[in-house]
């Protein structure tokens, strides 16, 4: 997996003419003082998280997304950054000699893979239920054969030995990146990618990441054959994309397509778990471990954060709380409360099904402290489908709470 410079903290400078200074007041716009980076630091410092610290021990006091950066000198630059709350009292720890810690993340590699066995379209068999109690993703090809040893060999040699046994050409192209899969990477399982008439198209049933730290754990199973075990996101979906792929297992490397795809999975994966490292360390052999947990919460927080302050914004910064007895966001108006639960699923049903029995503890125990109406809302990040057969439609018209879905994305 490449290494991606994500955020870096400095200490601020003591100089009068040095210090942060904020430029733009309506946009929440800052420049900070110059380092001496180079700029190839300083370009993939854009987009990234920036840090300002009165001193190592101190917690930073100001920060933000890098928006761009400028030339002081050869070896110095400063940097533009819209300021975040979240970026504001953050220690960080285990500081290099100097004056500012770069944070390193690596980036994944993204596949798609099947979850159907069988020779042809009438004798397939679904093994997605059970890669999912297993926790597993697995291939069926060579399918006796334990290969193990081949973990993390080159794919050249994994389709050498497999040609040397008369296997055909998509139990070698599909062997050769299933045994080639590294801690980190993430997967779409995808159901079927039947065409719908002349469009193509590809439906995603879950999303996972691939557990280990230096290796995956690869077992062979008697009832899957090949597997690798995983951290699933998410379940139970149907996503589709205006995209066609076939085969077994393909590796996705389009930015555009990984986008498109992957959902807002894809910029949680690529930023989890920072590395820690100053500017000299050798960072060859870092170690990244991903998991689900930390990508939902991720997209969940971004999720959240845009939602409240989209909501300060209408009904003011005093009648808008997050995480107020554990509700995501709490609004209290003149007439009524309006509690708001954010999911991260890709499907607007599950996010429902996850967050009812949530809402309703919550409904019950703020109902004991007033005579104010309570509304309920459930976000997502996909639209809902509210027929009048719908699952949606069911819960709403069967629930004597005032519920409701919006679809949110970060």
């Amino acid at each position: 997996m490449l290494r991606k410079l994500t955020a870096v903290h400095f200490i601020e400078k003591k100089d009068e003419d040095k210090k942060l200074k904020e430029i733009n007041a309506k946009s929440n716009l800052w420049e900070s003082g110059d380092w001496s980076v180079s700029e190839a630091r300083a370009q993939e410092l854009v987009g990234g998280r920036i840090y300002i610290h009165k001193a190592q021990r101190l917690p930073s006091h100001k920060g933000g997304t890098v928006q761009s950066y400028e030339k002081v000198s050869d070896t110095r630059f400063k940097f533009v950054f819209v300021a975040e709350e979240g970026c504001e009292n953050v220690t960080e720890v285990n500081w290099p000699a100097g004056e500012k810690k770069f944070i390193w993340s690596e980036v994944p590699n993204y596949y798609v893979i099947g979850s159907k066995y069988g020779g042809n379209s009438n004798s397939f068999k679904d093994v997605l239920p059970l890669m999912i109690k297993s926790n597993v993703i697995a291939v069926g090809f060579n399918f006796s054969e334990d290969m193990s040893e081949f973990l993390g060999k080159s794919q050249n040699e994994i389709v050498e030995y497999l040609k040397n046994k008369n296997e055909p050409k998509e139990s070698y192209s599909t062997l050769k990146h299933f045994l080639s899969l590294k801690p980190g990477d993430l997967i779409a399982v995808k159901l079927h990618s039947a065409p719908q008439g002349n469009r193509p198209r590809l439906v995603i049933g879950a999303y996972a990441v691939v557990k280990g730290i230096e290796k995956p754990l690869y077992r062979h199973s008697a009832e899957l054959g090949h597997t690798i075990e995983v951290d699933f996101i998410d379940t139970e979906i149907n996503y589709e994309v205006p995209f066609g792929y076939g085969g077994t297992i393909h590796k996705i490397e389009s930015v555009d397509r990984i986008n498109a795809i992957f959902s807002h999975y894809s910029a949680e994966a690529a930023t989890s778990e920072e590395v820690e490292v100053s500017d000299v360390t050798d960072i060859d052999n870092v170690l990244i471990s991903r998991s689900a947990r930390y990508i939902s919460r991720r997209v969940h927080n971004r999720i959240q954060k845009k939602l409240l302050h989209e909501l300060r914004n209408k009904y003011g910064i005093s009648a808008v709380k997050p995480e107020v007895n554990y509700i995501d966001i709490l609004v209290e108006l003149e007439d009524k409360y309006i509690i708001f639960e954010v999911k991260s699923s890709l499907s607007a049903e599950r996010c429902i099904r996850e967050a009812l029995g949530q809402i309703l503890q919550y409904g019950s125990e703020l109902s004991k402290t007033t005579n104010k109406t309570i509304e309920y809302v459930v976000v997502g990040p996909n639209t809902i489908d509210d027929s009048a057969e719908s699952y949606y439609k069911f819960v709403v018209e069967n629930i004597s709470i005032p519920l409701s879905y919006t679809s949110f994305s970060a």
